[in-house]
Formats: C-alpha cells, sequence, structure tokens
C-alpha cells in the first residue's frame, strides 16, 4: 500500500513530466516553423535533447517510487537531474518562450521592469522555478522521510 507521501510525489513527478514533454514539444515545434517558413536555423533546437533527460529520468524516478524500489543512488541523481532541469529550462523561458509568444502574436517577452520601474514577480528566473522548485523540495523531504522510516 503507498503512502499518501508516494502518492503525492508520484502526481508531482507526473506534472513534472508533462511541463517537460510540452516544452520538448514545443521547442521541437518552433524549430520546424522555422525550418520551414523563414529558412534559417536558430539554436534553440538544441534544447529539446537537453530537456530529454530530465523528462526520462523524471518518468525513470516515478516508475522507481511506485515499484518501492529507491537505492542509495536515487536522492543524488534525483537531485542532480532536477538542478539540472531548471538550468535548462530557465535557458528555456529566457529565448524559445518568447519567439513561441511572437508567434501567436505576442509581445512574448518577460518583462524586466515595469513602466513605472517595478520588478514583475513573473518572469523567465520564478516561472522555471516555481515549477519545477516543488518536485525538488518535496523530494529531500520524501528521501528524508523514506530513509528515517528505514526504506520503502
Amino acid at each position: 500500500m503507498k503512502t499518501s507521501f508516494e502518492r503525492i510525489f508520484g502526481y508531482l513527478l507526473l506534472i513534472k513530466a508533462v511541463f517537460l514533454a510540452l516544452m520538448i514539444i514545443s521547442v521541437s515545434a518552433l524549430s520546424i516553423l522555422y525550418l520551414v517558413s523563414y529558412e534559417l536555423t536558430i539554436g534553440w533546437w538544441i534544447l529539446a535533447p537537453l530537456l530529454l533527460p530530465g523528462l526520462v529520468l523524471t518518468l525513470a524516478f516515478r516508475s522507481r517510487i511506485d515499484a518501492g524500489k529507491i537505492e542509495t543512488w536515487t536522492p543524488p541523481i534525483f537531485y542532480l537531474e532536477s538542478v539540472y532541469t531548471i538550468v535548462i529550462s530557465i535557458m528555456f523561458f529566457a529565448g524559445p518562450m518568447h519567439d513561441i509568444a511572437l508567434v501567436f502574436g505576442s509581445h512574448g517577452r518577460f518583462p524586466a521592469l515595469g513602466l513605472d520601474g517595478t520588478m514583475p514577480i513573473i518572469n523567465h528566473i520564478t516561472v522555471p522555478l516555481t515549477l519545477f522548485l516543488p518536485p525538488l523540495i518535496y523530494g529531500l523531504y520524501f528521501f528524508v522521510y523514506t530513509r528515517k522510516r528505514g526504506g520503502s
């Protein structure tokens, strides 16, 4: 029987995987759009393979937790993958997200400063942290909890 900690962590990992998949699909679609319509290449396509390890490892961690098999190497690899995913997603929100928004007719750039000189809360740094920091923090809590409990 799975505990509520395992279920919540599984859901957080699933949400993380969905966001990573959407980011990979959007970068791939943007790269194809640029290739077909503008006949020029930009370097955003490289983010799709860079985001792929985050997606694969997130799904692997979820399956390991569902199976109840948490080895000693799982927490450090999870933390490294989470930090890696945050760094790559900051690159995604700073670059291709702007171009994707322009395709849909939006200004597309997270504002650096408002017209009145204030700094907005939502920008290319806070969005990835909002998406991917909760699984990292809950993962820390989850792995400490399972270690104190004697493992899964």
